[in-house]
């Protein structure tokens, strides 16, 4: 039978992390090693993990000066000995009890060095619907990322992924920045050789209004926009037919980047205008409805009309009460 790896990063949780590891240590399958990395929490978290590894022996606990998020995920992927890796942050929770059973059955019928997964999200404790659509078939086999098409994601926690692939090739998260998922999941899709995916809800992302698109700041923007250029570097360097695949995958990023730096200030705009223009010819490489939307309007309107469109709608929503 498969064995798995969960990493959670814990820092500043202390009202959410029982919920966090009591949904996984719930699960009926149970061949399970659950790495809690206290990054250095100022608050209760490091003992309530300390805790956690005396009632259950799956438990281990790593404790370290803080150094972020990456820095705590990348402690769980060498401490890490299952033969897949799944990642959960310490303020969502796996949604039932046999969400690593439904996985375990799909690797074992079809072992992918990446099995995505469906999700939800959480707004003050009322469930979103699943992010994908619920009548999506599952993979019947093994997939190439063309055939992943717009199931390819950013993001860690919608992932099994083969343990040797993240050790053997180094695949750590960057130091030190936010959006740190973006170049991650495309050095993860550069490197895998057969992808699946399974139209499980497996985990629940609680919505904290903290996220880049709830909150934006020039300087995580300023961010966003170097791990969009370094994306292209990647695609640059990248297999032809792999860089072709995953072009929409970042032209994705490269909207949400436009989506973003259209709801900075004036003054601060300013300082990315240039930067974003140069990149606007990605918004040609995605089929996704927001990429051509926002590429329709940047053909007639321009990349800082189109801003001015996007700025319209976000004050339009905030008045209808449903944010950014």
């Amino acid at each position: 039978m498969l064995n798995f790896s969960v990493v959670i990063p814990v820092y500043k949780v202390e009202a959410y992390l029982d919920q966090c590891v009591g949904s996984v240590l719930m699960q009926t399958y149970p061949h399970i090693q659950v790495l809690l990395v206290d990054d250095g929490s100022p608050d209760r978290c490091g003992a309530m993990c300390d805790a956690w590894s005396k009632k259950d022996h799956r438990v281990q606990v790593v404790h370290q000066e803080n150094g972020g998020l990456s820095a705590a995920r990348n402690t769980g992927i060498r401490h890490a000995q299952g033969d897949y890796i799944l990642f959960l942050d310490s303020d969502d929770w796996w949604e039932t009890d046999r969400v690593l059973e439904n996985i375990a059955k799909q690797l074992e019928k079809t072992p992918v060095d990446v099995l995505s997964y469906n999700y939800r999200k959480s707004f003050d404790g009322v469930l979103q619907p699943t992010y994908f659509p619920e009548e999506l078939p599952s993979s019947e086999g093994t997939e190439t990322l063309e055939e992943m098409g717009q199931r390819w994601i950013n993001g860690a926690c919608n992932k099994a992924i083969r343990r040797i692939l993240l050790q053997d090739n180094e695949l750590y998260f960057r130091l030190g920045i936010t959006s740190e998922d973006i170049d991650w999941t495309l050095r993860l899709a550069l490197k895998a050789e057969t992808f699946g995916f399974g139209n499980i809800s497996v985990f629940v992302y609680r919505q904290h209004g903290m996220s880049i698109s709830n909150s934006p700041s020039l300087k995580k923007i300023m961010t966003l926009c170097d791990n969009v250029r370094h994306c292209i570097h990647l695609l640059e360097e990248a297999e032809e037919h792999k860089a072709k695949a995953l072009t929409a995958y970042v032209a994705y990023q490269y909207g949400t980047l436009v989506y973003n730096t259209a709801n900075l200030p004036r003054a601060e705009r300013k300082h990315l205008m240039a930067e974003v223009k140069k990149m606007k010819w990605l918004l040609g490489g995605s089929d996704h409805p927001k990429v051509r939307l926002i590429h329709r309007c940047e053909q007639v309107l321009g990349i800082s009309g189109t801003m001015a469109l996007l700025r319209m709608r976000s004050k339009v929503q905030k008045l209808k009460g449903q944010g950014v």
